[in-house]
């Protein structure tokens, strides 16, 4: 404590609320009241648990392809050939407008687009239980500093388990951080007249 009077014990359980350090001082004669300053830092315990999926989608081209052409003049669109138009399923599209341009310069509306299509399906690939837990522990130390205000962690007990379709990781730590948050005392008589 800088300014104040500690309320608790280095090494003391608390509770969540409770003062730790009083902004009252009692000198005997009378009470000095003040801000009350200091650092307090505890050992906690916090846990947590993340879950990832198993598996990822992973696109794979089948070496396909298919061409669509068309004539647009000025806001139509006038297809060439029977399958010319948008194409369905998964692919990836590649539009090419070739716009009929006079000599000087002048552009009429008037071009010719050519969509090709790459087609491509979906595949899933089982994530390696060893890649995923170094990232899921990673993921969780950096939540739990994130979430302190200051300290560190301490020890940590970590088990991952596989369950159906997903990865469930669960962490126990053990951490020294800043637990003091600033609050107000009341002032006054208990009868709620004073402020």
């Amino acid at each position: 404590a800088l300014q104040g009077t500690v309320l608790c014990r280095p090494g003391q359980a608390v509770k969540r609320g409770q003062v730790l350090i009083s902004g009252y001082t009692d000198c005997g004669i009378y009470i000095r009241a003040a801000q009350a300053k200091g650092e307090v830092y505890a050992e906690t315990l916090r846990t947590v648990k993340t879950i990832t999926p198993a598996f990822r989608l992973v696109r794979r081209e089948t070496g396909g392809q298919k061409r669509a052409l068309s004539l647009i003049l000025g806001k139509k669109r006038i297809k060439l050939w029977k399958d010319s138009g948008i194409l369905q399923g998964s692919c990836d599209r590649m539009d090419r407008r070739y716009e009929l341009t006079l000599p000087g310069g002048f552009q009429l509306p008037v071009c010719l687009a050519v969509d090709t299509c790459s087609v491509w399906e979906t595949a899933r690939n089982t994530l390696p239980e060893d890649g995923v837990r170094g990232h899921l522990q990673t993921f969780s130390r950096d939540y739990l500093r994130s979430a302190m205000i200051a300290g560190s962690i301490l020890n940590a007990s970590e088990t991952m388990t596989r369950q159906k379709n997903a990865y469930v990781f669960s962490g126990r730590y053990s951490c020294l951080e800043s637990i003091g948050v600033t609050v107000r005392e009341q002032t006054g008589e208990t009868n709620e007249q004073g402020s």
